[in-house]
């Protein structure tokens, strides 16, 4: 499995950048053998990873999004007139092949469960709302952004397994 995780504000061009990177060491894990890979990326890192598994179906089995994001924050937004464009900038039409779980809060104040809703009509795209866990706001950034990074969030998923039934269904 590889796990890519991104923090920070990123610009179009640096998650290009990023995307390049994980499709680079995917390519080299395949070199080397491996098979089966799911990505599974924080922030940036998940929506790169997503976007990903959209451009190249075959490449890899599936996508852990933890709280996957794109183009700034959403109080931001009214601000950014472009932030739709580099939100789906490079993601291909066909979105049919995509495999993935997307873990997101109401609160994230990059994206909340709404603005998914591109992957919505896909029965593979699985999506678990936390907003109802009981896990508060996380450190370092001191807000819900982080929670997939959290003790809280480990024991939510020890208890409810929505990433084991995911891979289960895969393999």
């Amino acid at each position: 499995m590889l796990y890519y995780l991104v923090y920070g504000r990123t610009t179009r061009g640096k998650q290009n950048q990023r995307r390049r990177v994980i499709k680079d060491k995917v390519d080299n894990f395949i070199e080397d053998g491996f098979k089966n890979i799911i990505l599974a990326g924080h922030s940036s890192g998940g929506w790169q990873s997503i976007k990903i598994k959209a451009e190249f179906p075959m490449l890899v089995k599936g996508v852990i999004g933890l709280n996957p994001g794109a183009g700034g924050t959403v109080k931001n937004r009214k601000d950014w007139p472009w932030w739709e464009d580099v939100r789906y900038y490079g993601f291909v039409k066909d979105l049919s092949q995509i495999n993935a779980i997307i873990i997101a809060h109401d609160k994230d104040h990059y994206n909340s469960p709404n603005d998914y809703s591109l992957f919505k009509s896909i029965n593979s795209v699985k999506f678990v709302n936390l907003t109802n866990s009981g896990c508060k706001k996380a450190e370092p950034t001191n807000n819900y952004h982080g929670i997939t990074l959290t003790k809280c969030y480990a024991d939510y998923e020890r208890k409810n397994k929505d990433l084991i039934k995911y891979l289960n269904d895969i393999f």
